[in-house]
C-alpha cells in the first residue's frame, strides 16, 4: 500500500516468529518496510483507516497467538533495554574490541570517549540487530504505556473524550493541567529519544524527504502519535468495542457505522424495555 505521509519514511523488519511460551523469537530472513505505509495523519483519516499505533492497542495482549500475529506482520517491538544511538552503534561495531582490548569496563569505556568512537558510531543505520526476541509482558507494558501517554496527551490539549479512561483515574484526577502536560511530555520523550531524522533525497518526487531512524518500532508508533496529537483531530475510544481510533468529524463517537448502529439498536431496546416496566408498573 502506497504512504499517505510521502515526505517521511523510516525503516523496520518483518519475520517469521517463534513463540516459545511467553516468548516472541524473530526468526529470519528479515524482510524490511517502512511502518509510515501504515500511518494516516490525523488530519485526513477516516475512521476506517486506523494508524500503526492503534492497531497496536487493539491487539489483545493475553492472546498469544494474536500478539504473534501482529509480530509477523510488523516486526517484534524492539529492544527495551537500549540506551542510545552511539551505545547501540558501539556494541555491533568490532572495531570497537580492538580499542578496549585488554581493558577493565572503566578504562575500556574511557577509551571510547577519547577516541571519539561513540560519536563516529552514532551515524550508524539500524539494522535487523534490533529486532530482538521480546516477552508478553514487555508487549502489555509497551501497550498500557503508550495508551497513558495518548490519554495524557488528549488531556494536556484540554481534550478529555470520555471513553478514554485510565486504569487508576484516581492518579490523575488531583493532577493539574500544568502536572498532566508534564506527565505527558516526559512519557514520550523517553521513548522519542529512540528516533533520529536524517535528510535523503527522493530521486523520484525530486525533493529532500525526512528519514525517521528508529531503534524500536515502539519509537516509531510513539513518532506517529506524536503527529497526531499536533493535528487537527481527536484520538477517541469507541464506547462499544473499545477500538482506538481517529474521529473524523468533531461529533464522531464511534470507530465505524457498524458500532453506531448497535449502539442505537441497544437504545432502542433499553427504551422499550423501560417503556414495557413503566407500563406495567402503572397498570397495577
Amino acid at each position: 500500500m502506497s504512504s499517505l505521509f510521502p515526505s517521511h519514511s523510516s525503516i523496520w523488519w518483518q519475520s517469521a516468529i517463534k513463540v516459545d511460551g511467553e516468548r516472541f523469537i524473530p526468526q529470519p530472513p528479515f524482510t524490511p518496510y517502512n511502518p509510515f505505509d501504515w500511518y494516516f495523519p490525523i488530519e485526513r483519516a477516516t475512521r476506517e483507516q486506523q494508524s500503526l499505533p492503534y492497531r497496536f492497542l487493539d491487539v489483545d495482549g493475553n492472546d498469544t497467538q494474536a500478539v504473534a500475529r501482529f509480530c509477523e506482520r510488523f516486526g517484534v517491538l524492539g529492544d527495551f533495554r537500549n540506551v542510545g544511538w552511539g551505545q547501540w552503534a558501539t556494541a555491533i561495531n568490532p572495531l570497537a574490541s580492538t580499542i578496549t582490548e585488554g581493558l577493565p569496563p572503566e578504562q575500556a569505556q574511557e577509551a571510547l570517549y577519547k577516541s571519539n568512537f561513540y560519536r563516529a558510531s552514532a551515524g550508524t543505520r539500524p539494522n535487523p540487530t534490533l529486532c530482538v526476541p521480546m516477552e508478553l509482558d514487555q508487549f502489555r507494558q509497551a501497550q498500557r504505556e503508550l495508551y497513558e501517554s495518548i490519554v495524557y496527551a488528549q488531556r494536556a490539549s484540554g481534550n478529555q473524550p470520555e471513553t478514554l479512561l485510565l486504569p487508576d483515574e484516581n492518579i490523575s484526577s488531583g493532577l493539574s493541567l500544568k502536572e498532566i502536560r508534564y506527565r505527558a511530555s516526559f512519557t514520550m520523550a523517553s521513548r522519542l529519544s529512540m528516533v533520529r531524522p536524517r535528510p535523503v533525497w527522493d530521486t523520484v518526487h525530486d525533493q529532500w524527504v525526512t528519514v525517521w531512524d528508529v531503534l524500536t518500532l515502539e519509537a516509531a508508533m510513539y513518532l506517529m502519535v506524536l503527529f497526531d496529537i499536533q493535528g487537527r483531530g481527536n484520538i477517541l475510544a469507541c464506547p462499544r468495542c473499545g477500538k482506538i481510533f481517529v474521529g473524523d468529524r468533531p461529533r464522531t463517537q464511534f470507530c465505524s457505522p457498524q458500532c453506531q448502529n448497535a449502539a442505537k439498536v441497544q437504545r432502542f431496546r433499553t427504551r422499550m424495555a423501560e417503556k414495557e416496566t413503566n407500563g406495567g408498573e402503572n397498570h397495577d
